[in-house]
């Protein structure tokens, strides 16, 4: 009767692939705790990556209602927002997580897609190497930042992340 279970079964059922089982353990999560916000945000995941946006973005608003200040639940609020296309919702969205707090890198890499989708390739990059700085160079947040650079016609800057990916990858 663990809601917490329950939604770890249906996250990790995400990643299976399992899509009934996903829907039918974070149902039971919600059952035995509809106050869980963790529950409602990864519902919401699993109503995203199944292409159903609309549900999503309602059912995290609803763990936004429960748990407010989770940084997790607030970035899956932007992300749900950028998959939905809806850029500068999304971007109102992530720069509300930044205020929670400006050192979250996933509201940053999610902040420069926003800014991506807008065409607002300096703003996109500026985001995407504050990512990088803060995430110590991991090579997806410099890989992203890569393709800012080559999307945005900055193909001397793109080569050489390129150079950096390929240095990592001998690690």
């Amino acid at each position: 009767t663990l809601s917490e279970a329950y939604s770890a079964l249906g996250y990790a059922n995400i990643y299976a692939w399992d899509w009934s089982d996903a829907a039918r353990h974070f149902e039971q999560a919600i059952h035995f705790n509809s106050n869980s916000a963790d529950a409602h945000t990864r519902y919401a995941q699993y109503l995203g990556v199944t292409g159903r946006l609309d549900e999503a973005i309602a059912e995290n608003n609803r763990a936004l209602e429960l748990d407010p200040l989770s940084l997790g639940t607030n970035t899956t609020a932007g992300s749900l927002l950028l998959f939905a296309r809806r850029y500068d919702q999304s971007i109102e969205q992530c720069l509300k997580t930044l205020e929670l707090e400006p050192n979250y890198v996933m509201a940053r890499w999610r902040l420069g897609m926003a800014y991506m989708g807008k065409r607002r390739f300096d703003e996109a990059i500026a985001e995407f190497q504050k990512a990088v700085d803060l995430s110590e160079r991991s090579p997806a947040t410099t890989a992203v930042l890569g393709h800012a650079y080559a999307v945005s016609g900055r193909m001397d800057h793109a080569l050489q992340i390129l150079g950096e990916l390929e240095e990592m990858s001998k690690l």
